[in-house]
């Protein structure tokens, strides 16, 4: 597809799935942009399994590579296929956590951004351990400060690193509601006795 050619239109029936191996695509809903996907991301799944007329427009913003698979043929692929069940519903529990980040992250300093999006991801249980870059896509910090801020976080015991380069919440910060200035109070308690 090349850039600015409509992909999807508002009010019409979500009657298919868009798989975007490569480029960007703009969603808007009226006029305003509320999201901006890049390759590889998937698309139009949740109004195709709600069976929904889509609410909003989603356009190329760069030259794109696209799969499109009919709403039937990719509800038949979620009955037989338990690997695309799985991707499918991480898939979803990272949008969800990348919205409650995006809310989060407009009234909270750094460490609490990063902290907040490290539980974000830890309460949908998914792998238990993150890679800095998938936390700093949540903060909106660079790769960089996240783990500058996790070695910070890791002297209060709230995050915990990995072998693997990737972290944990650490024993203070896991199954924790995640109130907004919860890592400064949090960070001054004393610790757990050994």
């Amino acid at each position: 597809m090349r850039p600015t050619q409509v992909i999807h239109h508002d009010n019409e029936a979500a009657d298919t799935v868009y798989v975007l191996i490569e480029g960007r695509v703009r969603v808007t809903a009226a006029t305003e942009t509320v999201l901006w996907l890049q390759g590889p991301a998937i698309f139009g799944d949740r109004d195709v399994l709600a069976g929904v007329v889509t609410q909003d427009q989603t356009t190329a913003a760069s030259p794109c590579r696209l799969l499109m698979w009919s709403a039937a043929d990719f509800r038949q692929s979620l009955r037989s296929d338990a690997a695309l069940r799985h991707w499918l519903g991480r898939d979803l529990a990272l949008r969800y956590a990348r919205t409650a980040a995006g809310i989060r992250s407009r009234s909270a300093d750094l460490p609490e951004r990063i902290a907040g999006a490290l539980a974000s991801l830890s309460s949908l249980r998914l792998d238990g351990a993150y890679k800095p870059g998938d936390i700093a896509e949540l903060a909106a910090a660079t790769t960089k400060t996240v783990k500058r801020v996790l070695r910070e976080l890791e002297q209060a015991g709230l995050a915990v690193p990995r072998d693997d380069g990737s972290w944990a919440p650490g024993p203070r910060l896991a199954d924790r509601a995640w109130p907004l200035g919860a890592v400064h109070q949090l960070a001054a308690e004393p610790g757990e006795p050994d």
